[in-house]
């Protein structure tokens, strides 16, 4: 499931590599019209919304001990700023 299905997996959330499954079960064709499009994008929403959830919970402070713990602490930092980037994108696409 790639990196973030490590992360969740890591932290003991093993319930949201789900929800990576649904995104990357995803497809679009290349000639969708517009409300395809806009269909995808509503369905994308849901999955990335409780994938940041997910990370939001993952403690960043003592999931690892020793050296590990700030390479962990900024992976799931950095997750949930990607999410909450494309969460944001994906409101205002949807939002016109």
């Amino acid at each position: 499931m790639g990196r973030r299905g490590n992360l969740l997996d890591i932290a003991g959330q093993e319930d949201g590599i789900d929800d990576i499954g649904a995104l990357y079960r995803l497809h679009l064709a290349s000639d969708a019209p517009p409300n395809d499009v806009r269909r995808l994008l509503q369905d994308a929403l849901a999955p990335l919304e409780r994938l940041l959830e997910r990370v939001e919970t993952i403690p960043v402070e003592g999931a690892l001990t020793g050296a590990a713990t700030s390479d962990f602490n900024a992976w799931v930092c950095w997750s949930g700023a990607r999410l909450e980037d494309i969460l944001t994108t994906l409101r205002r696409a949807l939002a016109d």
